[in-house]
C-alpha cells in the first residue's frame, strides 16, 4: 500500500513536470522567431513594423515616385513650332540669294498679308502675287543671313508693334550689308501666312 501511495503522489508531480517542458519549448519557438526577426530586419534594413505589418518604406517610396510622376505630368507642354523643316529652310535661303522666287509658291498659304516697313499689312495677296512679291529684295546685297538666331529676332520683336512679326513661328532674314530685312511668319499648316519687308532698319532703333 505504501508503494502505491507513492506512485500517485508522483504522478502529478510528472504531469507537472511535462507541461513546464511544453511551456519553454513554446517560449524557445517563439525566441527563435523574434532572434530570426531581428536578424531579417538587420540584414534587409527593415525594421519589425516592416516584418509584421507591410513594409512602410516601400509605400514611401511608392508614393514619392508617383508624386514625382505627377509633377511631370504636370509641367507645361512645350508650344507646337510651326517653322518648317531644316530642307525647306535652305531652299528658301537659296530662293533668298538667287531670287529664284518660283519654288516659294508652294509655301504660300492661299492669302498672304504683306508688311512693307510697317506692322500693319499693306495688302493681302493670293499664292502667285504674294510669291511675286519677293521682287522688293531683287537689289539686296547677297549672301543672305538666314535664319536670324533668336536673339537677334528679339531685336525687331522688342520694337513696339511688331512682335506678332518675328515670334517663335517666323524666320527672318537679313541681307549681307543689312540694307533689307525679310520675315516670312507661319501658320499651323506651317504655311507662310504674313510677309514683313524692310529696306529701312533705322525704323527698329
Amino acid at each position: 500500500m505504501k508503494e502505491e501511495k507513492k506512485v500517485q503522489e508522483n504522478t502529478p508531480v510528472k504531469a507537472t513536470e511535462g507541461g513546464s517542458s511544453v511551456v519553454l519549448q513554446v517560449a524557445i519557438v517563439l525566441l527563435l522567431v523574434v532572434i530570426a526577426g531581428l536578424v531579417y530586419s538587420i540584414v534587409s534594413g527593415k525594421d519589425l513594423e516592416s516584418i509584421f505589418k507591410g513594409n512602410p518604406k516601400e509605400k514611401v517610396e511608392i508614393v514619392e515616385k508617383e508624386n514625382e510622376e505627377s509633377k511631370e505630368d504636370s509641367k507645361p507642354t512645350p508650344a507646337k513650332s510651326n517653322l518648317p523643316d531644316k530642307d525647306t529652310i535652305e531652299n528658301i535661303k537659296a530662293v533668298l540669294n538667287t531670287m529664284n522666287t518660283q519654288p516659294m509658291e508652294s509655301y504660300m498659304a492661299p492669302k498672304v498679308n504683306i508688311h512693307y516697313n510697317s506692322p500693319t499689312p499693306d495688302t493681302s495677296q493670293e499664292v502667285t502675287p504674294a510669291t511675286l512679291s519677293m521682287d522688293y529684295l531683287s537689289d539686296a546685297k547677297t549672301p543672305w543671313t538666314f535664319p536670324l538666331s533668336d536673339s537677334e529676332k528679339a531685336k525687331y520683336a522688342s520694337k513696339a508693334g511688331f512682335e506678332n512679326l518675328f515670334d517663335s513661328n517666323c524666320l527672318v532674314g537679313r541681307s549681307a550689308n543689312s540694307g533689307h530685312l525679310v520675315s516670312f511668319c507661319y501658320n499651323e499648316d506651317i504655311k507662310i501666312h504674313t510677309i514683313f519687308y524692310s529696306r529701312d532698319l533705322s525704323i527698329f532703333n
